[in-house]
């Protein structure tokens, strides 16, 4: 039932009109100048009777099903992913405390006359640990983790199946 031409329009009916002016003249039905008349009559409209004829020589659009949204559970990270994370972080944090105290002490023991030069060192390695710290660690690891949790959920999921089957 089409609404009644005398009662006003909203700006979503407004949009929804301009949408199909736009997929028309996509789809090469209109010419410019009738799209740029026909949007601006529809952004002018104030009731239902005048957008009325703005699509009426036009064909009916094919709705196009939307796709069905997959249902993705976020992934928690579970105590031992958490480990796994932090042993991740230390070794290379590890690393880089041990270079750093190497050259510092190798800098203490020289003449010291050229600067900090250690900070070129531990500087720019310091900078990448933090990036890397901020981004969430290694996206290999990362990767890894995900997918053996997908298994293990899928490993589970089967389980609930076959139980159900057996009852």
């Amino acid at each position: 039932m089409a609404p009644d031409p005398n009662i006003r329009c909203s700006d979503a009916d407004r949009e929804a009109v301009a949408q199909q002016l736009r997929d028309h003249y996509a789809a090469g039905r209109l010419t410019l100048d009738e799209f740029d008349e026909r949007t601006t009559t529809t952004y002018a409209a104030k009731t239902f009777g005048d957008l009325d004829g703005l699509l009426t020589d036009l064909p009916a659009l094919a709705v196009e099903p939307a796709a069905p949204k997959p249902s993705v559970e976020p992934v928690r990270a579970s105590a031992s992913d958490r480990v796994e994370n932090f042993r991740a972080f230390v070794a290379p944090a590890s690393a880089w405390i041990a270079v750093s105290m190497v050259c510092t002490l190798l800098w203490a023991a020289g003449d010291n006359k050229g600067g900090f030069w250690p900070i070129w060192v531990i500087g720019p390695w310091g900078v990448m640990m933090v990036l890397r710290w901020l981004h969430g660690g290694n996206t290999h690891d990362r990767r890894a983790m995900i997918e053996r949790r997908m298994a293990e959920d899928e490993a589970r999921r089967q389980a609930i199946r076959d139980n159900r089957r057996g009852s």
